[in-house]
Parts: C-alpha cells; structure tokens; sequence
C-alpha cells in the first residue's frame, strides 16, 4: 500500500493492487462489498522476450482507495468502522501486435 496523501492536497488515498491482493487482511476487513482478490485476474505482470528484453505481454492494475475514518463533524460519519474505500480500480495492457513480433 502506497500512501498518497501528500500528492493529493492531503486527501487521504492510497494505491494498493486491484482488490487488495497480497495486502493484509485487515485492509479490508470493514468493506462488505464481496471483494474476492484474483491473481490471474487482478495482479501485474510483465512478459518478456528473454534474448531481446522486448516486453511482448504487460498489465499493470492498480486500485485506488480513500481511507475513511470516524469524523465527530459529520454525524453520517460516526457510526461508521475506518476502512479503506476503493474508488478506482486500473487495469492498463499492452502486447505486441503480431506484425511486430516478425521484424
């Protein structure tokens, strides 16, 4: 978990793995929102071309989450357990086209 915070005019977000995967359990532990994590389908991989270093397969997925914690001004707010919420979930991919694979 990366804490953003300071490159977000001190909004409380942090960067995990899409769907807390390798995060500890008690990240989520306060979410009820069925978040089931899933290596193949929620880790970031590269495949590289071992000779050349080409990278011929990629995804880089990521989560973006606010942390929310009990505020005494926002009455909404008190009864709720602090967790971390995620509000984006990023999955960027990227291959080589077969044209290219043959130069």
């Amino acid at each position: 978990m990366l804490n953003l915070t300071q490159c977000s005019s001190n909004v409380p977000l942090y960067i995990t793995k899409s769907m807390f995967l390798d995060a500890d359990p008690r990240i989520s532990e306060n979410i009820t929102l069925g978040l089931t994590a899933n290596r193949t389908l929620h880790d970031t991989y590269l495949c590289v071309e071992p000779y050349t270093g080409v990278v011929v397969d990629g995804h880089k997925r990521v989560q973006i989450n606010v942390q929310m914690e009990h505020h005494s001004a926002t009455g909404i707010l008190n009864e709720t357990q602090p967790a971390f919420i995620p509000l984006i979930n990023v999955d960027e991919h990227g291959s080589i086209t077969p044209e290219l694979a043959d130069k």
